[in-house]
């Protein structure tokens, strides 16, 4: 057998002594390289950047750090920024473009760079870009330019100078503060992000992505993430949070999870923070998705095109207390259909769909000093055909939505509404129907606001139709019930709580409550839905108030004469006290024979 023999101790020597020879000279020459590299790509990076964006943007940076090894760059504290003065001169040729960008980033790296290719055949190709603590500032100018489609393939001529191509994988960008300044019309409008994060697959510049339509700026998809968001209204009376929103220009989407809006002070004090009545809105909303956007018309040309809009599981409450004098300006151009039209981003929603809400209206009433509610639960809507963009509404003026909800959890309503996006009057018409309901389920509305608690009473069914505008509405109700009894009410001086005006309720009762409908006779009173608006109430309440005057009529408020009515106004402190002694008299009488 042959022995195996160790290397010599002097060969191994040399050996060493070569790989250790090897490794010095190819670090000197990295060194050199890396060196002389350095100033070079610092200086290059620079002018391309200026000269590529014809002196709108200059690049600055504290250091530049290139490892051929690795195929790294990394950058620290770059800032991109744009010359004042240029925007200017371009604004004058009506070629400046509309969105404005500057950067300020701590940490850019560069990932898995060949070299060799950048160098001899001019084409950049990388896995990843990554974008630590970015703040980054995007300011819209409503400038006359350019169509952007020009300055979108302008991009590539301009790159073409330098690089054949650009392709990266990936781009990150970690926890961004973004600012997003809006001057194209009235007051600026500054929204500020924080803890943005943005991720960016498959960017690529060369001679025909910028002939493809298919993706957005150069991209397969950017998706963007932003957590527990959460800012204050600008008078400091409302927090609004989002626990999650994403966005991904292939999906072409927008959600928000867990959005709310809380006031920061409960009912009573609240309003108190106004001079003047204003509504009290607490939301919590568990999901909104807008979905098939079109991004860029949305980034160039600021129209939000979207197939849908689906609200799901909202919770509405809104309170409003009537101690406080009433509003002065006309809330009539708060219809719903006259903000749409105050919009200022041109906005079409073919179908906004509302999932599995409830919302609930309360009011504090003065005179009974008490806050009556009403809600509509398992509330649903479909409703088409919101915009305010002339050119689609040509065609189409009119939005339509379906509704459907249970009035207290008890009784279930349909409602057809529709709007006319064009008509100066806010033209408008509803119509629709409810099923049988044990009325007494009313009373939490009717005992604090109207001083009228209900006995007994049932609605067997109900039909409505009414049009209306910016100031009146026309047309009937058509109600269906049996056995209804009402009590009159007053509030107690001493403890505040309301009573019954047993007088007066069987008045009302025998002669101006019709308790059935129809009548014995088979006939069918039906009720005038006519209302007129005051400047100080809204689309909301003009419809409540056509319901409830065809209501009225419908139970014999308004049937018969004048004298009918004095029974149940409401009475001065010496007319009801009158009313009692009546009241106890009668009482007295009635033992007495007893």
């Amino acid at each position: 057998m042959i022995a195996n023999r160790s290397p010599a101790p002097s060969t191994l020597k040399w050996l060493y002594i070569t790989i250790a020879i090897l490794v010095a000279i190819f670090l000197s020459i990295a060194f050199l390289i890396n060196y002389r590299l350095k100033p070079y790509a610092s200086n290059k990076i620079r002018t391309a950047v200026h000269e590529s964006t014809h002196g709108l943007y200059n690049v600055d940076f504290k250091d530049i750090h290139i490892s051929l090894f690795k195929g790294a760059i990394t950058f620290d504290s770059l800032s991109f920024k744009p010359d004042t003065s240029v925007i200017q001169a371009l604004r004058e040729k009506d070629d400046a473009p509309k969105h404005i960008y500057q950067f300020d980033i701590k940490a850019l790296a560069f990932r898995n760079i060949s070299f060799w290719d950048v160098y001899f055949r001019k084409k950049i190709d990388m896995e990843s870009v990554v974008i630590y603590k970015p703040q980054i500032t995007v300011t819209y100018n409503n400038f006359k330019t350019r169509e952007e489609e020009d300055v979108k393939r302008a991009a590539y001529q301009q790159i073409s100078k330098f690089l054949r191509s650009i392709h990266v994988n990936y781009l990150i960008v970690n926890d961004a503060e973004l600012q997003y300044v809006d001057k194209s019309d009235g007051p600026i409008q500054t929204t500020n992000f924080k803890g943005l994060n943005i991720k960016v697959t498959e960017f690529r510049l060369d001679s025909a992505s910028q002939y493809d339509k298919n993706n957005f700026y150069y991209t397969q998809n950017i998706q963007l993430n932003l957590k527990d968001h959460k800012f204050t209204t600008n008078d400091g009376l409302y927090t609004i949070t989002v626990a999650d929103i994403t966005s991904s220009t292939s999906g072409r989407n927008l959600r928000f999870n867990g959005l709310t809006i809380k006031p920061k002070y409960p009912g009573m004090e609240f309003s108190r923070k106004y001079k003047e009545q204003h509504d009290r809105y607490d939301i919590n909303c568990k999901e909104i998705i807008l979905t098939d956007i079109d991004f860029y018309r949305l980034n160039v040309y600021r129209r939000l095109n979207a197939s849908s809009l689906i609200i799901s599981g909202a919770e509405v409450k809104i309170f409003m207390n009537r101690e406080l004098p009433p509003v002065t300006f006309d809330k009539g151009r708060n219809y719903p259909h006259m903000i749409l039209r105050r919009l200022k981003l041109k906005t079409t929603i073919d179908t906004v769909l509302m999932k599995n809400m409830s919302i609930s209206y309360s009011e504090y009433n003065p005179m009974s000093q008490k806050k009556g509610t009403v809600s509509f639960n398992r509330f649903n809507a479909l409703i088409r055909n919101v915009s305010n963009d002339s050119v689609g509404l040509s065609a189409n003026h009119w939005l339509r939505a379906a509704v459907s909800t249970w009035i207290m959890n008890k009784g279930k309503m349909n409602v057809n509404i529709n709007m006319n996006l064009i008509a100066k009057n806010a033209d408008f018409n509803f119509n629709g129907s409810m099923g049988r309901m044990d009325m007494r389920e009313l009373n939490s509305l009717s005992r604090n606001m109207s001083l009228a608690e209900i006995e007994s009473g049932t609605i067997n069914k109900a039909e409505f139709k009414v049009s209306g505008n910016l100031r009146t509405t026309s047309g009937y109700l058509k109600l269906h019930y049996t056995n209804l009894k009402v009590n009159v009410l007053k509030g107690d001086e001493d403890s505040g709580e309301l009573e019954k005006r047993g007088l007066i309720s069987a008045i009302a009762n025998s002669i101006v409550i019709k308790n059935d409908n129809p009548d014995k006779d088979g006939k069918l009173r039906i009720g005038k839905a006519d209302a007129e608006r005051i400047n100080s109430a809204s689309f909301f309440n003009l419809m409540w108030k056509s319901i409830f005057s065809g209501l009225k009529e419908s139970v014999g408020f308004t049937l018969g004469s004048p004298e009918k009515l004095q029974v149940i106004k409401p009475v001065t402190k010496q007319e009801q006290r009158k009313a009692d002694r009546e009241q106890r008299r009668e009482e007295r009488k009635a033992k007495r024979k007893n």
